[in-house]
């Protein structure tokens, strides 16, 4: 996790840099499906991960400020919360 820069949130909600929560913001082919997310129903969202991730690495979705600009805003909505 420390060479790849990657970070739980302050409430561990969330791991950064992850771009919607499954795709590395500054390494675009380094993926990660079946991340914990406290969700009622995990199977279908790693389903839907996996066919982001597969219309991803066909052709890159968004660019590296796009990218990293969401990162940034789900860490102001996250923040702190428990």
């Amino acid at each position: 996790a420390g060479r790849l820069g990657l970070e739980f949130g302050p409430a561990r909600r969330f791991v950064e840099p992850l771009w919607m929560h499954a795709v590395h913001a500054r390494h675009p082919t380094l993926c990660f499906i079946g991340v914990p997310l406290a969700v009622p129903c995990p199977v279908p969202l790693f389903e839907a991960q996996s066919r982001f991730v597969a219309a991803h690495l066909r052709q890159e979705l968004a660019p590296l400020e796009e990218r990293e600009a969401w990162v940034a805003s789900r860490r102001e909505a996250v923040g702190a919360r428990t």
